[in-house]
């Protein structure tokens, strides 16, 4: 759902370490980020991907540092926030993830990933008609049946909660 790098501006190591994070293979592609990193360390691609393989692994923290380095090395990089949004909410901060979605879809608006995701934090903090936006949105950039299947559970709930 999420296209990374504006569909191919990173490197060829960064790109080959994106591809084992698809296969769930994150140590592997730590390596390939490292190496990247060694040849252009201020390739932020190569830091966001090490931040994306960190939070996958299950370290959130180291996750959060690799990408603020990239956001301040590109601070209008749509995938560095993203990315930050998706670790702050696996550490249930909604509030501060939000922000970094909402700065996420101002620098690429048709990401439908980021409205699902921005929807999924807003559900969390129980702000569920402002979820339901987010997903209807998101709907209407992807076909993904999550999505709707996402968006109709809670437009179900609302409904349910109108009716009592």
């Amino acid at each position: 759902m999420w296209r990374l790098f504006g569909g191919g501006s990173a490197s060829p190591g960064v790109r080959k370490g994106l591809d084992l994070i698809r296969l769930g293979r994150y140590d592997e592609a730590e390596e390939f980020f490292k190496k990247a990193l060694e040849e252009h360390p201020k390739e932020p691609h190569g830091w966001v991907g090490r931040g994306i393989a960190a939070r996958q692994r299950g370290d959130p923290k180291m996750a959060l540092e690799y990408l603020d380095y990239a956001l301040t090395l590109a601070p209008d990089d749509p995938d560095a926030w993203y990315q930050k949004a998706r670790v702050l909410a696996v550490m249930d901060h909604h509030e501060q993830a939000l922000s970094c979605y909402e700065r996420a879809i101002r620098l690429r608006p048709g990401s439908a990933a980021a409205h699902y995701c921005k929807g999924r934090s807003l559900e969390a903090l129980e702000r569920d008609p402002e979820a339901l936006d987010c997903y209807e949105k998101a709907v209407t950039l992807t076909d993904e049946q999550e999505v709707r299947a996402r968006r109709d559970t809670l437009l179900q709930k609302l409904r349910q909660q109108r009716s009592t």
